[in-house]
């Protein structure tokens, strides 16, 4: 684990993220979401245990589709919570899972969670506000901020991130902020988000294949992990 240091490196400025090569996103329904290579293990037989011990129930289900990043030299995520993309089924019961695809350093481009964000008093507003947003509906960015520092300074908590290894997952709720380091390598972060939630809930129709026809319509913005 390794707390983010104001000297901390993986911190960049906006203005070197604007000099970086495109992010590229593999994410969606079909091509790599599909791939069996990709599905066999984003959607493993250990993360449904997983998920039906957390959620006490033998019925867990997985969004079709999938969030899959290629992050280039001096790219990031800013700071921002999942509720804003994907908050019109079940939230309290739906869980992100970050899915490093091989081992990923901090200088890479980590995924780093503020730690308490999603339930200190010093974010009640956060959530009353941002966290309330859709970015389709209210046409809106996603990202509370670009710097990780300026909020937990705000805010209060513990921005955390750590080295991942290949098997490693980051596990969180929809309300908690997160961001990523900086990739300052030569090399692409690659990455899979997948979400997961109790199959009786309500479900986000904008993430299952039944919609995907309209998701295209509506041009939804994915979450940016």
């Amino acid at each position: 684990e390794h707390d983010i240091k104001c000297n901390n490196s993986s911190i960049q400025s906006s203005e070197m993220a604007q000099q970086a090569p495109p992010l590229f996103n593999m994410e969606g329904f079909t091509g790599l979401a599909t791939n069996p290579t990709i599905t066999s293990l984003v959607e493993c037989s250990e993360l449904y245990a997983f998920f039906r011990r957390l959620f006490r129930t033998e019925s867990v289900t997985t969004f079709d589709y999938k969030w899959i990043r290629a992050v280039g030299k001096h790219q990031y995520t800013g700071v921002h919570c999942d509720s804003v993309y994907m908050g019109r089924g079940t939230v309290d019961d739906l869980y992100t899972v970050w899915i490093p695809l091989g081992d990923v350093a901090v200088e890479e481009g980590t995924l780093a969670i503020c730690r308490g964000s999603n339930i200190l008093p010093g974010y009640g507003r956060v959530r009353e506000t941002y966290g309330r947003l859709d970015v389709d509906r209210d046409k809106t960015e996603g990202w509370l901020s670009e710097d990780p520092l300026e909020v937990s300074a705000r805010y209060g908590g513990q921005w955390m991130t750590s080295d991942f290894e290949a098997g490693d997952v980051l596990i969180f709720g929809m309300h908690t902020l997160h961001a990523s380091t900086t990739n300052l390598t030569q090399q692409y972060r690659l990455s899979c988000d997948v979400r997961f939630q109790p199959s009786d809930g309500a479900i986000d129709e904008r993430w299952v294949l039944d919609n995907a026809c309209s998701i295209e319509a509506e041009d939804v913005r994915g979450s940016n992990s």
